[in-house]
This record gives C-alpha cells, structure tokens and sequence, in this order.
C-alpha cells in the first residue's frame, strides 16, 4: 500500500478582549504560529497572514503570526489567513478545520464565539465535508490543489475579514474583564483556530463503486464522498486508536 502523505499547518486566531474607560473599545489581538507539521512525501504547506498597519489596511508583502486591532462593535477586520502549498508539492485533498473555542460562563452567564465574531468561509472554492466530531464549534473544508512548479496560494476566509458583531456591548467585553485589562486566563477569549492539512489525491481519486476504476469526471458529490474518504484516512494516521492493553 502506498504510503499516505500528509501535512498539517495550525494557525490559531486568539481574540484577547480590553475594554477602554472611555467607551466600548476594545483589542484584537490574534497570534498565529505552525505549531505541528506532519509530512510524508513530496507535499509542503505553510500558513500565515499578511501584517496589519496603523491605517488598519494589510501589507501583503510582510507576512507575520501576529496582529493587533482596535475592536469595535460592527466593525469589519481585515484578517487573511492564507494557506500557501509550496512548489512541486503532488496533486493534494487540502483541507481547512475551522474550530470556534468552547463556550465559557462568567458568574453564571455564558458566552459564546459567535456573541462576539462572524466570519465565513467562500462555498464557491471550499467545500464542507462531515468531520465526524458532530460539534457546532467546528467545520472542514476542502478543496483540491493540483501540482504546480510555482507555490500556490488559497485564502481560507470569505473577503479576508472577521466582523465583530454590532451587538456586542461593553458590558459583554467586561464581563469577559472586569478589569479592562487582559486577564491572565486567556481562556476566557473567544479563540479561533485554522489547522491546514494535506493529503495525497493518488490512492483516493473518486471510483466507479461497480468496477472499481477510477471516474474521469467525477461529480461534485463523488468528489466529496472521496475527499471524506481522505479525510478519514488522514485523521486515522494522525490521531491512530490506543492499543489495549492485553
């Protein structure tokens, strides 16, 4: 059996909350960094963001794991996650989890990610597959890169924003932090994660379920159903079962 390969690239957004004495104002602070890569063959990613000025626009050509905002209610963030498949990587499944943080309470009330940020994610280049962890908190995405003598580059975003939502009040960011000031506990913030995977489209090509032989056009549902196959296979070998003791 041919070897699977597999990449793995985890960018974690993480939103630390200051209210200002001086009206609903508050950071945004994410912080990205590939922490865990997993690689088999001739497949390489990476994931990063473009840094943010003090005009609040991006400056592409600076690439960083670390931004600050001003966060306001309603306002929209300029914010790029991009997943970059690097030159001579082999025809890839590339995958995009999305993971909202856990809902936490503060003094009996509690709060969740989407009390606070919305985002999307494009459905015309991404599509979602059933990751099997049944949660609200997280999505996956795919999509297919083919193989390229040039490194390739995939937004994994909708118009490369995050929106703090307009009902968002400054009594929601202190309770977050009575205190107007970051909590040592970071845990209280909301967090989101983008983790890129990669893994091998030979061995995993949509098949005629009859014969076995691979479909030249496969449709989208084929398509699908194969990238869960993948899927699947690459979370198997990531994360493998615990052998019982005997």
């Amino acid at each position: 059996m041919k070897k699977l390969k597999i990449l793995s690239a985890i960018l974690s957004a993480l939103v630390l909350v200051c209210v200002s004495v001086l009206g609903t104002v508050a950071f945004f602070t994410d912080r990205e960094a590939v922490v865990n890569t997993f690689t088999y063959g001739d497949v390489d990613l990476k994931l990063d963001e473009s840094k943010l000025l003090p005009d609040g626009s991006l400056d592409p050509a600076t690439r960083v794991t670390e931004n600050t905002y001003k966060m306001i209610p309603g306002a929209v963030l300029p914010k790029n996650p991009t997943v970059t498949v690097l030159a001579g990587s082999e025809k890839i499944y590339l995958f995009a989890k999305l993971q909202k943080s856990e809902n936490v309470t503060v003094d009996g009330t509690e709060y969740k990610f989407d009390d606070y940020l919305s985002f999307s994610v494009d459905g015309e280049k991404w599509t979602a597959i059933d990751d099997g962890d049944n949660s609200d908190l997280t999505t996956v995405y795919y999509r297919i890169a083919e193989p390229a003598d040039t490194e390739q580059t995939f937004d994994v975003l909708k118009d490369n924003t995050v929106t703090v939502n307009g009902t968002v009040t400054k009594e929601m960011l202190n309770a977050l932090d009575k205190n107007g000031q970051a909590a040592a506990d970071e845990t209280v913030y909301p967090k989101l994660t983008v983790t890129a995977y990669a893994m091998q489209y030979a061995g995993f090509e949509p098949k005629d379920p009859a014969s076995g032989e691979k479909l030249e056009n496969p449709s989208a549902e084929e398509l699908t159903a194969s990238a869960k196959t993948a899927w699947d296979a690459m979370v198997a070998q990531l994360d493998p079962p615990a052998t019982p003791n005997p």
